[in-house]
C-alpha cells in the first residue's frame, strides 16, 4: 500500500470494506480534525488499482482519557456528529468497544454476539455505533 498510514484496514464477512482511524483525546471530546486523516485514507485507498469501492469510515474516539468511563462528558463534538452524518461514518466510543470486548474474551463461542457487533459497525451510517447488550449469565461455552 505504499505511504500510505492507515489505523486500521477491515472487512467482515458480509463483504464490507471499513477504514478506521482512532483518536484519543485526554481531557476533552473528540473532534472533527480527525476526519480529515480519515477521508484522506479513505481517499488514497480508493484511489489504488484493485479497490472498486470507496470504504466505509469508522471513527474510533477515545475521548476524556483521563476520567472513569462512566464519568465522561460527550465524545464526540457537534461538528464530528454532524460531519458523520454527512459522510456516512461510523463513532465508535472506545469504552463501548471495551465492553464488547470483555464480552467476547469471556465467552469466545458467542458467535451471534460477535456477528452483532461486526454488524452494528457496518450498519450504523452517521452517527455512534449501539453496540448489543451481553446476554447476561451465558455460559462460557455458549455459541450458535
Amino acid at each position: 500500500m505504499g505511504d500510505v498510514e492507515i489505523d486500521h484496514i477491515f472487512v467482515g464477512p458480509s463483504g464490507v470494506r471499513m477504514i478506521g482511524e482512532s483518536e484519543g483525546k485526554e481531557n476533552s471530546s473528540v473532534d472533527i480534525t480527525k476526519f480529515r486523516q480519515l477521508e484522506s485514507n479513505i481517499n488514497e485507498d480508493f484511489q489504488r488499482e484493485e479497490v472498486n469501492t470507496p470504504a466505509k469510515g469508522v471513527l474510533f474516539g477515545n475521548a476524556y482519557r483521563f476520567t472513569e468511563p462512566a464519568l465522561r462528558a460527550d465524545h464526540f463534538t457537534a461538528k464530528c456528529l454532524t460531519n458523520a452524518k454527512r459522510l456516512g461514518t461510523a463513532l465508535v466510543r472506545t469504552s463501548d468497544l471495551y465492553d464488547a470486548i470483555v464480552h467476547v474474551l469471556d465467552h469466545p463461542d458467542d458467535h451471534r454476539f460477535v456477528e452483532h457487533c461486526r454488524m452494528a459497525i457496518e450498519e450504523t451510517s452517521g452517527g455512534i455505533v449501539v453496540f448489543p447488550a451481553p446476554v447476561k449469565n451465558l455460559p462460557a461455552s455458549q455459541s450458535e
